[in-house]
């Protein structure tokens, strides 16, 4: 497993939300473009609808699974300050 996934599995992230947990949309959003990626690709290599995430992004809410594609795609070395500073 990733160094990323590693730290992911590490931290206990509680939600009232149903698993789902805040994230920094700002962060994310600048780093899809810094890795020279839409939205749309990003979700594709997801599996899911280029608007779902959009969507999700907008509300600043992924859930477990979907972060750790994030930190994958991505290539996210330190995620906690992206996925579990809030």
């Amino acid at each position: 497993s990733s160094a990323a996934s590693d730290v992911y599995k590490r931290q206990s992230v509680k939600s009232d939300k149903g698993g789902e947990n805040m994230v920094a949309k700002n962060e994310i959003k600048g780093l899809i473009r810094a890795r020279g990626m839409t939205q749309a690709d990003v979700a594709k290599m997801m599996g899911i609808h280029k608007t779902t995430l959009n969507r999700k992004l907008n509300k600043g809410i992924l859930n477990s699974n979907e972060i750790e594609a994030m930190i994958n795609i991505l290539n996210i070395k330190n995620p906690a300050s992206i996925f579990f500073g809030h």
